[in-house]
């Protein structure tokens, strides 16, 4: 009876586990809302999808639905996000500039060095430039079999060896000129900067919704964030602000 009874429930947990939605029934159902003008309901429907699911897609509805509500640091966040996964969506980029727009105070303006580097992705620039390397050592064993070998490639291996180096410096340029780009974004008006990394510790300054810094360091919950601008620093608590991935 003990059996049967254990058995039993362990069908009935497998017929309610087998009727849990998908993330992809779940970013349909948010983008179902967001249709409909329910931005509350699709961030709803989207916070169901577990962040390894996450895709160029779901940031970007996320950041519209958020720009909807009115919650312009995370609107910035979740599109800035998108744009670090499609970086040359039209769409993305069109969102960015309208949301910037909307928010007061000053903003940073994408630097054209990161622009022109951000049209591929890190993981781009690194594939390119691992292809181009291994091209080149492939034309070096190549030029290993005879001289015959060496000088019908010779042409080749010269130029895929300057490629692979100009790629190689263009990737780590790319990655240097990533971190300097503000990766915290204020997620909230009137968020407080301190000068220490505790609740009590005195205001530095205050920065409005969607206010962007460069992040110098992280610990325990808080941001130390830079003002680019400015040049202003403090701590931001990571209940006031989102972060920006350098991927």
């Amino acid at each position: 009876m003990k059996r049967s009874w254990v058995i039993g429930l362990l069908a009935l947990v497998l017929a309610f586990g087998g009727w849990a939605a998908t993330p992809k029934e779940h970013f349909e159902a948010g983008n179902a809302h967001l249709a409909k003008g329910q931005p509350a309901e699709a961030l709803a429907a989207y916070g169901q999808i577990p962040p390894e699911a996450s895709s160029a897609a779901l940031e970007f509805n996320c950041g519209l639905a958020h720009a909807q509500i009115g919650q312009l640091g995370h609107a910035l966040a979740r599109l800035r996000r998108a744009e670090r996964l499609a970086p040359r969506d039209p769409e993305i980029r069109r969102a960015l500039v309208q949301v910037r727009a909307r928010i007061s105070g000053p903003v940073v303006p994408p630097d054209p060095l990161g622009r022109t580097l951000g049209r591929l992705t890190l993981n781009e620039w690194a594939v390119a430039a691992g292809l181009a390397w291994w091209a080149w050592f492939a034309l070096l064993l190549v030029a290993r079999l005879g001289p015959a070998a060496r000088e019908s490639v010779r042409g080749y291996t010269v130029s895929f060896g300057a490629m692979a180096t100009v790629l190689l410096l263009t990737a780590l340029l790319a990655w240097r000129t990533r971190l300097r780009e503000p990766a915290v974004i204020a997620t909230q008006a009137n968020a407080a900067v301190r000068i220490s990394p505790l609740e009590e510790a005195k205001v530095a300054f205050t920065a409005n919704d969607g206010a962007e810094f460069r992040l110098t360091e992280e610990r325990d919950g808080w941001f130390r964030v830079e003002e680019p601008a400015s040049g202003r620093a403090g701590w931001l608590s990571t209940r006031s602000a989102a972060q920006v991935p350098v991927r």
